[in-house]
């Protein structure tokens, strides 16, 4: 949830609108085709006109559905009116695992491998894994929403085609940036999470701004070339297009 569901509560329309308090139920649900799993219920304990509900982040995998009941008594017998709403998963930022899937891993929303020439992506809003393979679940379970797989045969370059990061060996590519898949986060660890490029949290190794022609690596070898309008970091020496060498202070 990017914001908190809102309850407002009141009695006709208009001019004639008035606020109502009532004593409310929230039924967090799992819904496929006609069967309804109830996941979990909350009864907030005062009458209230107007609520602010938010699910547990980290609880609920197959949630999609909120139901929220309205009742005149506090032992919930006499309903006033009831509501549903669904719950849909963020729309990620996929990442590619390297690793093959395996049943103690911990699958973020956006997080896919590939499998047997298909794409499993993982499309909870809750981190998490099932106990058998992508493949096997999403036979069994068709359609809780937890893998969501895609046909590689039928995708041309799909990590390009689908990923808003395509990824390549170890070169990413986004819009018109192409950078290495390792780089550093702001205290100068390792780190490969390139999902958080433009942050301080990822610097990558090496970085190509198409759109500008800018370059930057942390370990750049170069032999021949020719080098116009180039400037130390500090300023102590320029040298300009016509290949002059001016040494400042």
């Amino acid at each position: 949830q990017a914001a908190p569901l809102q309850v407002r509560f009141w009695a006709g329309e208009g001019s004639n609108k008035v606020a109502m308090s009532a004593y409310l139920t929230f039924r967090v649900e799992s819904v496929v085709g006609s069967s309804v799993t109830k996941l979990f219920e909350d009864k907030p304990v005062s009458k209230v006109s107007s609520y602010d509900y938010t699910i547990p982040s980290d609880q609920y995998a197959t949630a999609n559905r909120i139901s929220i009941y309205a009742y005149e008594d506090a032992a919930r017998t006499k309903e006033i009116d009831s509501k549903q709403v669904n719950i849909i998963a963020a729309n990620p930022t996929p990442f590619p695992r390297s690793e093959g899937w395996n049943v103690d891993n911990v699958y973020k929303n956006g997080e896919y491998l590939k499998e047997d020439n298909v794409l499993y992506m993982w499309t909870s809003r809750v981190p998490g894994n099932t106990e058998i393979s992508p493949k096997e679940w999403i036979e069994a379970h068709q359609e809780s929403g937890l893998w969501t797989p895609y046909p590689y045969d039928k995708l041309i370059a799909a990590e390009i085609a689908l990923l808003n990061f395509a990824l390549i060996g170890s070169a990413v590519f986004q819009d018109e940036y192409m950078i290495s898949q390792q780089g550093v986060d702001a205290s100068g660890n390792p780190t490969n999470d390139f999902r958080k490029f433009g942050t301080e949290e990822f610097t990558p190794n090496l970085l190509l701004n198409f759109a500008t022609g800018l370059f930057e690596g942390n370990n750049v070898k170069v032999n021949g070339g020719i080098f116009k309008n180039i400037q130390s970091p500090n300023g102590s020496f320029e040298i300009d297009e016509e290949g002059n060498i001016q040494i400042i202070g």
